[in-house]
Parts: structure tokens; C-alpha cells; sequence
């Protein structure tokens, strides 16, 4: 509807420290955590990012129904 008012916020997702124990460049991994992730997560890509690098966002939207 047009006459329907919406607030949209966005914040970005950046990656910090405590990310890149998961998220962070392969060999920086701890063994550990890179097999639970080969093995839960076997088509996961979401390694190799550094601090700071943008990794998504959060998008909070409310409508007025």
C-alpha cells in the first residue's frame, strides 16, 4: 500500500578479533576449529576475511500496518 510508512535501518557487519577465530585466514585457524567446521560445514567459504572487512549487513525494517 502507498499510504503504508516504513523505517529502515541498516548496520553493517565488519569483522572484529573474536571473528576470526571461525572467519579469519586459514593457516590462523586453530586446527580444532578449522575440522569441526570441514566437517559441520562442509561448503563453507567464509574463511580467509581480516579485520575490519566487510562481511554482511543487518537490516531492521517497521512498517506501519
Amino acid at each position: 500500500r502507498q499510504d503504508q510508512i516504513a523505517f529502515r535501518f541498516y548496520k553493517p557487519l565488519k569483522i572484529n578479533a573474536l571473528c576470526l577465530t571461525c572467519h579469519g585466514p586459514v593457516g590462523q585457524i586453530d586446527p580444532t576449529v578449522l575440522e569441526a567446521i570441514t566437517r559441520y560445514y562442509p561448503e563453507d567459504e567464509a574463511t580467509g576475511y581480516n579485520i575490519n572487512d566487510f562481511r554482511g549487513l543487518v537490516r531492521v525494517e517497521i512498517m506501519n500496518r
